[in-house]
């Protein structure tokens, strides 16, 4: 934050105005929840109001331990997150009660986690920890207990979402190197920032490597359709490519040659 102060501070004076004082909180990504940086808060620890550099980095201080305070309290959501399941709770506490059914939570983890929610063994996991949440066994959950619930089930699709990668990488044997330029290719290539692949950013992609004529491009979508539908457990869209789905059409094309794409990639990748 020092640094940063005498950036602003350019001719030297000591001090910075409010919108400068904004600006570098900003830039360091120091805000609150509501996406203010603590410009009033800087103005307090100074009885003339002037954001000196101890002022700054106080404030600043202050706004990072407000920042983190909440997150701990909130299973570690945002306050626009927060915002977000509050909705979301309201919506379905239709009595207002401040209270939700568990039969409507299962409903809700159904639409949230539909793929979690129908595996046999992982649909037992998220009962169970629906079970744990209501730790009063009252059968309804309170704020408290929907943003416990929600944190618990983001963490176990989270923990899927690795398993999924990391027996792609096994499965396919990519090396580490390559497994880390694929995975750049595979953020470049995503054009729309969806961290998925539809079938034509895939092509365009695999244009750029090897031709995709008619004959190519209706083999490339029967493959491609055929293993993007392993899902696996993790949420996302069926008719897109995932990372680790994104990798298995890889190590497919090369397998198969695709379009002569060994020959084209040989200064690109190692082919085993």
């Amino acid at each position: 934050m020092h640094t940063e102060f005498k950036k602003l501070d350019a001719e030297g004076i000591g001090f910075l105005t409010a919108k400068q004082a904004s600006v570098g909180y900003r830039k360091l990504g120091i805000v609150n929840g509501g996406g203010l940086p603590p410009v009033d808060q800087a103005r307090k620890y100074t009885p003339t109001g002037i954001i000196g550099a101890r002022q700054f980095v106080e404030a600043g201080v202050w706004q990072r331990q407000e920042n983190s305070a909440f997150h701990r309290s909130h299973e570690g959501f945002s306050a626009q997150e927060i915002r977000e399941l509050d909705e979301v709770f309201q919506n379905l506490d239709e009595d207002g009660s401040g209270t939700i059914e568990r039969g409507d939570m299962i409903r809700l983890l159904e639409s949230l986690f539909p793929e979690m929610s129908t595996d046999a063994v992982v649909r037992a996991e998220l009962v169970k920890l629906l079970q744990d949440v209501d730790k009063d066994h009252s059968g309804s959950l309170d704020f408290g207990d929907f943003t416990r619930l929600m944190r618990l089930s983001s963490n176990l699709q989270n923990r899927l979402r690795f398993d999924k990668e990391r027996l792609a990488v096994e499965d396919t044997k990519f090396a580490k190197n390559e497994v880390t330029e694929f995975r750049k290719l595979f953020l470049a290539s995503d054009v729309n920032s969806s961290i998925e692949l539809s079938l034509e950013e895939f092509k365009r992609m695999i244009a750029t490597f090897c031709p995709m004529g008619d004959r190519n491009s209706k083999e490339f979508v029967s493959f491609f359709w055929k293993i993007v539908k392993q899902q696996e457990c993790v949420e996302g869209r069926r008719d897109s490519a995932d990372f680790p789905e994104f990798l298995r059409v890889l190590r497919y094309v090369l397998d198969i040659n695709f379009g002569g794409v060994k020959e084209r990639t040989a200064s690109l990748i190692g082919n085993p």
